[in-house]
C-alpha cells in the first residue's frame, strides 16, 4: 500500500488536545448530518 508514517516530531499537548477536539466534532457532525439531511431525489 505504501510506506508507514515516519515520526518527524512529537506533538505538543495543545496539538493532541486539538486533534481530539476535532475528532469529536467530526463525529458529532456526522451524527447531526445523518439525522437532519434529507435524501435527494
Amino acid at each position: 500500500m505504501g510506506s508507514p508514517a515516519k515520526i518527524i516530531r512529537k506533538l505538543t499537548k495543545a496539538e493532541i488536545t486539538a486533534n481530539i477536539t476535532n475528532a469529536q466534532r467530526y463525529v458529532q457532525n456526522g451524527i447531526r448530518f445523518k439525522t437532519s439531511l434529507l435524501p435527494v431525489a
